[in-house]
């Protein structure tokens, strides 16, 4: 999948990042408090999760399908309010892989503010679809979530 080239002025955001997905805000998306909703970084950090799935070839879709990811839990902590119009850049990084589960955490950075407006985790479970319960993340997994992509 092409990923849009990062900004020279964003590039430090991002040197540790498997990842990076962009979005641009949609003036429907702010809310009555004038600035992007809380739901969107939520959405965003998904697209961001769903690309570095794809970039690792973790995603298989269809009857194949038997060990999947599936998100476990995530958080976001907003350091600064983005409002329209503007672009956001989203990194994503691994942090650690532990037998059936792995953690990322994401970087959510404002293309007008030139700065950190976001950060965010998540926790991703290797999940057996076929007998509907935790597996050990595959190896093929663990070798790609260790690579850089950017």
């Amino acid at each position: 999948m092409a990923v849009a080239k990062i900004p020279e002025d964003l590039k430090s955001f991002f040197k540790d990042c498997q990842a990076v997905h962009v979005e641009k805000i949609k003036w429907g998306e702010m809310d009555a408090f004038q600035h992007l909703n809380n739901v969107h970084y939520f959405r965003y950090q998904e697209s961001a999760r769903i690309v570095s799935f794809e970039q690792t070839e973790m995603l298989i879709h269809g009857a194949d399908r038997e060990i999947g990811p599936i998100l476990a839990a995530t958080s976001c902590k907003y350091i600064a309010p983005v409002v329209y119009p503007d672009t956001l850049w989203i990194g994503i990084n691994t942090l650690n892989i532990e037998k059936d589960r792995f953690s990322q955490e994401y970087v959510i950075v404002s293309e007008s503010q030139k700065k950190l407006v976001a950060k965010g985790t998540g926790t991703v479970v290797s999940y057996d679809y076929k007998n509907k319960c935790k597996a050990d993340i595959p190896e093929s997994w663990k070798e790609a979530l260790r690579k850089s992509h950017i």
